[in-house]
């Protein structure tokens, strides 16, 4: 063998042989998202937004932010509400939100949407799809025993499959519709831990989530965001 092909020969051997012992690295979809935002509180959340961005106040005091959601009916698939910050009747300014102690609830949104902290996962809760760049925190959860977000959420067509999930004041769990079911029904809980600070990338059949918490400290409450 010459000197060319022996060189050739030796490296491409090399290349096989740290492929045997050093396999590449898979990384997940959420593990090449970027570092989540520093958010501990709603307040801290309308801290990052500038006085006049606006956002879109919900019936149940639920926030939305960035470039809206659709609201799904499970049974039909068809979009029962479009809620755009930009243009919708429920917007207002975040500097307006501030000033408001109580958000008077707007009466044009025609759909009925389940309060925070429904006691049971239902058949008939809303999917309701963030689209990308969009945040959306919940009402403060009350009362005891397991609670439930009410909604399942998922991830617009083509910004990934994972949804990023906050907690604040409690801990709580994030999972899929059968999980939560399964802990509504057992009492033990299903999916992943989610914990104040500590925010989580998540999907799951569907690309469906949810969000329920055990006996909630009164002003617990979630932000999902497709970023």
């Amino acid at each position: 063998m010459d000197e060319y092909y022996e060189k050739i020969f030796i490296r491409f051997t090399s290349v096989g042989l740290l492929s045997l012992f050093f396999p590449p690295i898979v990384t997940s979809a959420a593990e090449l998202k970027q570092s989540p935002p520093d958010i501990d509180s709603v307040e801290t959340f309308l801290d990052k937004m500038q006085a006049d961005e606006k956002i879109a106040v919900l019936p149940d005091g639920s926030i939305v932010s960035g470039n809206g959601i659709e609201i799904i009916d499970p049974d039909t698939q068809n979009v029962v509400a479009v809620v755009e910050p930009e243009t919708s009747p429920l917007s207002i300014t975040v500097e307006e939100y501030r000033n408001k102690q109580k958000y008077s609830l707007n009466e044009d949104l025609t759909i009925s949407l389940i309060r925070r902290g429904s006691p049971a996962p239902n058949n008939k809760n809303y999917n309701i799809m963030v689209r990308k760049d969009t945040y959306l925190t919940s009402n403060s959860f009350s009362s005891r025993g397991w609670r439930f977000a009410g909604y399942n959420y998922f991830p617009q067509s083509g910004t990934g499959a994972y949804l990023l999930w906050y907690t604040f004041k409690d801990s709580a769990m994030i999972g899929s519709i059968s999980e939560a079911r399964n802990t509504y029904r057992t009492g033990i809980a299903h999916g992943i831990s989610v914990y104040p600070g500590s925010p989580r990338y998540h999907t799951g059949p569907g690309n469906l989530t949810t969000y329920y918490t055990y006996n909630p400290i009164p002003g617990a409450s979630y932000l999902v965001a497709n970023w």
